[in-house]
């Protein structure tokens, strides 16, 4: 059983991630901070023959990740504004779970809404988490205050 099963578990995002690849038939994915979206993105794209880019700075922590790169899967070790300035749009689906400090966030989210093709979504992890709400939610409403774009809360995750 996996651990996203578990009451009270971290981990109930993840089926929804693979969901919304899948359902959006996802060519192009981003996955901002490696961790267990990154396995459901991968394997969604597998699915959908899209790639997901993954990016994380923690670049001691999974060079070893390398390794795995296939053409379903791309790795940058890079602080996200630079991979994000780097890639190219449209993005179809993005889960953004890197930084957690409002400043970081509104940066990436300003750096990606551009990106998005119409329709696009992007998932921001740990909007509701104690401590980090507060700024994490006015991050994405300073961010996408000029953009036309939908917003929901998901009560986890």
């Amino acid at each position: 059983m996996h651990r996203f099963h578990l009451p009270g578990s971290f981990n109930r995002h993840v089926p929804l991630v693979y969901t919304i690849a899948v359902g959006l038939k996802a060519q192009r994915v981003l996955d901002l901070g490696l961790g267990f979206s990154t396995r459901a993105l991968r394997t969604a794209m597998e699915r959908t023959g899209g790639v997901c880019y993954s990016c994380d700075s923690a670049r001691e922590r999974f060079k070893h990740l390398y390794a795995y790169e296939d053409q379903h899967w791309k790795l940058s070790l890079n602080p996200s504004e630079v991979f994000l300035n780097r890639i190219e749009g449209p993005l179809d689906f993005v889960v953004h779970d890197a930084a957690h400090d409002y400043k970081q966030v509104r940066r990436d989210l300003e750096l990606l809404l551009p990106k998005m093709r119409r329709f696009g979504i992007i998932a921001v992890h740990d909007t509701q988490y104690p401590g980090l709400q507060q700024d994490m939610l006015a991050a994405i409403h300073d961010a996408s205050a000029a953009a036309k774009v939908s917003l929901t809360t998901l009560p986890y995750g």
